[in-house]
């Protein structure tokens, strides 16, 4: 089933309030849109519906995830280690209802600062993107300095998920 999405001037419409109020929710984490490649907002109408009948604003947000993982090696991807590495964070997202907004990989030392899927992570999370960061261990996410990106994140209204805090053996 595809999704159904609507500019922002069709959305206001819907809710019966102005653009600006929109943008204002927006800010706030309320009501999260879609950004086009050309920056274009776009609403889940799913999300307008849920706001129309008076559901909680933060539903749709909080069920968007982004995933991650990373490897340190090309060899190590060679192995398939990121495979299975994505595979158990989309099948843990799947258990959980969560939506995967997208799913971001790195090969690279959990010390580098400049990793390409990091920082897209980080980007998502500054525009609202998504309500959750699945990984599987603190240390595919950075092997010192977790707490820095656990607080950063949560200042976007974000929450670090890690997959082997919440599985039990």
């Amino acid at each position: 089933m595809d999704e159904q999405f609507v500019s922002i001037g069709k959305a206001a419409k819907m809710l019966g309030m102005s653009i600006d109020g929109l943008r204002k929710w927006e800010r706030e984490g309320r009501l999260i849109p879609v950004r086009t490649v050309t920056n274009h907002r776009r609403y889940r109408v799913a999300d307008l519906r849920a706001l129309m009948h008076e559901d909680a604003p933060d539903v749709a947000r909080d069920t968007r995830c982004l995933l991650y993982a990373r490897v340190s090696t090309r060899k190590q991807q060679d192995a398939g280690n990121l495979d299975r590495q994505l595979g158990r964070l989309t099948a843990f997202a799947a258990e959980q209802r969560w939506t995967v907004v997208a799913a971001l990989t790195d090969i690279a030392s959990g010390l580098n600062e400049k990793r390409r899927g990091l920082h897209r992570l980080l980007e998502l999370a500054q525009q609202h993107q998504a309500g959750i960061v699945a990984v599987e261990s603190q240390g595919r996410l950075a092997r010192f300095g977790f707490t820095y990106l656990e607080s950063y994140l949560h200042a976007f209204g974000v929450r670090v998920v890690v997959m082997e805090h919440t599985v039990k053996d």
